[in-house]
C-alpha cells in the first residue's frame, strides 16, 4: 500500500469514527484528524502515538517533570507522559496545590480538583489528568528534564504562581533541559529567561517573546543551549526527538533517535 493510498483509507476510518459522534458544538484538537489529515506532519504524528517504541528502555534511569495545572492542552501532556513511560523514564506530572478561590468570586469546582487537573483540546474542557507530586513537594535536583504543555489557561495559571516560576528559573540555570511548547512559553518569559535566545511558540504570542528579548523564530522546534521551544501540538514529534536528542547530549547516551 502506497502513502497516498494509506492517507485515503486513514481518512475514511476517520469519517467513519466521527460518525458516531454528536456534531462538534465548540473548536477542538481532534486526535484521529491530527493524525490523519494526510500531511508529512499528520504522518509524523501517527508514528509518535501509535507506533511502539523500537527500545522500552531508551530512557530508563532519567526522570522527567512535567509542570502543569488546570486548562493544560490535553495531546501536550500525554503524548510527552507515556512518549517517556513508554521507553522507560520516571515522569511526573507537577502541579501547585490547588487552593479554592474565595466564596466571593461564586467559583465552585469538583471535589477531585484537590487531586486532578483539567485538560482542554484547544476550547474543550476534555477530562481529568491525576497529579502526581505537588509542587511544594519537589525540587530541582529531583528531575533532569522540564517539560512544560501550553494550552492558554495551564501557562496563564502557572506565571502567575511565584512558586513555579521560581522553579522554572531555578531548572534553567542549572542547564538541565528545559522545554516548554505551545503557550507554555509564557512561563519563560515571567522567569526572565529568553533575554537573548532564539525561541518559538504559539504564534500568538511571538510578540510576548520579542518583547521579553527573544528572538522568534517561527519553526516546529527551536534549540538554544538548554532551552527548547515549540509551536502547536502537530510539532510534538520535533519536540520530543529534540528533547531525547538533548538528554543524550546532556547524559552522554548511545547516540540514537527515540522516535525512530
Amino acid at each position: 500500500m502506497n502513502e497516498s493510498t494509506h492517507n485515503t483509507v486513514t481518512n475514511d476510518e476517520h469519517r467513519r469514527l466521527v460518525s458516531y459522534e454528536a456534531p462538534v458544538s465548540v473548536p477542538r484538537i481532534s486526535t484521529q484528524l491530527i493524525v490523519s489529515a494526510g500531511e508529512p506532519e499528520n504522518e509524523a504524528m501517527r508514528r509518535l502515538l501509535l507506533e511502539p517504541p523500537a527500545d522500552p528502555s531508551q530512557m530508563g534511569g532519567l526522570r522527567f517533570v512535567i509542570l502543569a495545572t488546570d486548562g493544560v492542552e490535553e495531546l501536550e501532556l500525554t503524548v510527552p507522559y507515556k512518549f517517556i513511560a513508554e521507553r522507560g523514564g520516571t515522569v511526573h506530572l507537577v502541579s501547585p496545590r490547588f487552593e479554592m478561590p474565595p466564596a466571593k468570586f461564586g467559583v465552585q469546582y469538583p471535589q477531585m480538583r484537590a487531586t486532578h487537573i483539567m485538560t482542554v483540546r484547544w476550547m474543550e474542557n476534555a477530562g481529568w489528568f491525576p497529579i502526581d507530586r505537588f509542587l511544594n513537594e519537589v525540587k530541582v535536583s529531583d528531575y533532569d528534564v522540564l517539560i512544560i504543555p501550553g494550552g492558554t489557561w495551564n501557562p496563564d495559571a502557572l506565571r502567575s504562581t511565584p512558586a513555579a516560576i521560581e522553579f522554572v528559573k531555578e531548572f534553567y540555570e542549572s542547564g538541565k533541559v528545559t522545554a516548554s511548547i505551545c503557550h507554555g512559553p509564557w512561563v519563560f518569559v515571567s522567569a526572565g529567561i529568553l533575554q537573548g535566545k532564539r525561541a518559538t511558540a504559539n504564534w500568538p504570542i511571538h510578540d510576548d517573546l520579542r518583547n521579553a528579548g527573544a528572538i522568534a523564530i517561527d519553526e516546529p522546534v527551536v534549540v538554544d543551549g538548554n532551552l527548547i521551544t515549540s509551536r502547536h501540538p502537530i510539532d510534538l514529534p520535533p519536540f520530543m526527538e529534540a528533547i531525547a536528542v538533548a538528554v543524550k547530549k546532556a547524559t552522554g547516551a548511545a547516540q540514537h533517535s527515540f522516535t525512530s
